[in-house]
């Protein structure tokens, strides 16, 4: 097999309304899940402000920090509120707005009928709203899930890349992918986000970005130049997750590895222009920071201020004995969300036993290749990052480890490609599948 680059292959329009389907199709089914019972989940499980009947069988759960992202997007100045809860994600919350707008006056002739329909099926919830109050709000939430919808279609196009391109443009496996795909929506995380206003599908973009991110630049190495306009666009998704902070150290790795690789010291004018990402990449938090001071506003984050995320470590500091035991008590509540890796693990695990000639002859072949075992090392690296992020993190959810799954999945993928599809094989899988979202469809949670 050629060493040589290349080029990552492109999705047609027919392939992206495939994953389109796979997507609609698969949250669709999650509108059929049992209604959320709070008697059957602990009560730091469920944060629900209500629950929307469709119809006498399907509905669906709205999170209750949904009304915190919406009226921030129907009035942008809610975001220059000293100590609004979402001031640290003022891009998201701008997009909400450019898209609930844009939907708000395409529907415009449509709005007395949605209003009536409103008032009879929303009111009962919502009985201070007025008709048109509720039509702008279901605008505005309706753009939030185009959002989501955007996201998993980027998430499924991005992971179709960094899947193919790993062996060549056309593996013989490529057939499997899109169960591969299923995988990675198919999971409590949709369940309980797709259909509401909320953050948490960044949980799935985010680490097949940084997959995608750390190969491309590794298979074709940037110039310094191309390498801070990566680095800015990076940096500005912080303003929309915060997980995105994680593209920072797989833009230095690739770099620092880059010069690495060529066989060459790292000498001072390199550390200096590493030096010189960082304050490119923040450079959007930053003027955001600058904007809100020139307002008179210190900006408020509820990750760190309430939750105390990372800078639990600096609270405890002058007590080396509470750091300890508040390690201990961290990492056994992180441990409590792996079981969210679960079902990928077990379909990665049906992959290892069921074609263990076929893994081990993947496996040579990635060992013979120096552009392989490169590209190895930032397959390794990134789940690395990410695991040693959420442990540290000081505060636990599944809904924040479902970042994990995307890599278990995406290992997965590669051992699937490479091989000829095998129909006995396929169907193994097929059943696997199906059987796992059979489960998360008719379980309960997570809905926090």
């Amino acid at each position: 097999m050629s060493d040589s680059p290349r080029n990552i292959p492109s999705a047609g329009l027919p392939k992206m309304i495939t994953w389109l389907g796979i997507i609609l199709l698969v949250n669709i089914s999650f509108l059929f899940s049992p209604r959320p019972d709070a008697r059957k989940s602990l009560p730091e499980d469920i944060c629900i402000e209500s629950y929307i009947h469709i119809n006498r069988y399907m509905g669906f759960p709205v999170n209750c920090d949904a009304i915190s992202f919406i009226s921030p997007a129907i009035e942008p100045s809610i975001l220059f509120q000293q100590g609004y809860i979402r001031q640290s994600r003022p891009a998201y919350i701008l997009l909400g707005t450019i898209a609930g707008y844009a939907v708000y006056y395409i529907s415009y002739p449509l709005h007395p009928w949605l209003g009536n329909k409103l008032k009879s099926r929303i009111s009962t919830v919502y009985p201070e709203k007025s008709p048109h109050v509720l039509v702008l709000y279901t605008c505005f939430y309706l753009a939030f899930i185009l959002i989501n919808i955007a996201l998993l279609l980027i998430t499924f196009l991005l992971f179709e890349k960094i899947t193919l391109s790993f062996y060549g443009n056309s593996p013989p496996g490529a057939p499997v992918l899109p169960l591969m795909l299923v995988l990675l929506v198919s999971t409590p995380l949709c369940k309980a986000f797709f259909w509401t206003v909320h953050q948490q599908l960044f949980n799935i973009l985010m680490p097949v970005l940084a997959l995608y991110i750390g190969l491309r630049l590794t298979q074709s190495p940037k110039k310094y130049s191309a390498l801070l306009l990566i680095a800015f666009l990076s940096g500005f998704l912080v303003l929309f997750y915060g997980n995105a902070v994680l593209l920072l150290p797989i833009i230095c790795f690739c770099y620092l590895k880059g010069i690495w690789d060529r066989g060459k010291n790292i000498p001072s004018q390199k550390w200096l222009r590493l030096a010189g990402i960082i304050p490119i990449f923040f450079s959007t938090t930053i003027l955001w920071i600058l904007l809100l001071h020139l307002k008179g506003i210190s900006i408020y984050n509820n990750e760190i201020t309430v939750a105390r995320e990372f800078v639990w470590m600096t609270d405890l500091l002058h007590s080396p004995g509470s750091f300890w035991k508040e390690f201990t008590g961290n990492t056994m509540a992180f441990l409590q969300t792996l079981p969210t890796c679960g079902f990928p693990s077990l379909v990665l695990l049906i992959v290892l036993i069921g074609k263990k000639k076929e893994v081990a002859d993947t496996l040579t072949e990635i060992g013979s290749s120096l552009r392989l075992q490169k590209e190895m090392i930032i397959i390794v690296f990134t789940p690395l990052l990410f695991l040693l992020f959420y442990w540290l993190m000081g505060f636990y959810a599944t809904r924040l480890t479902a970042a994990l799954p995307p890599f278990i999945i995406y290992a997965t993928a590669l051992l699937l490609v490479k091989q000829q599809p095998d129909r006995k094989f396929t169907i193994l899988l097929l059943l696997a599948v199906i059987g796992i979202h059979l489960y998360t469809l008719f379980s309960y949670g997570p809905f926090s």
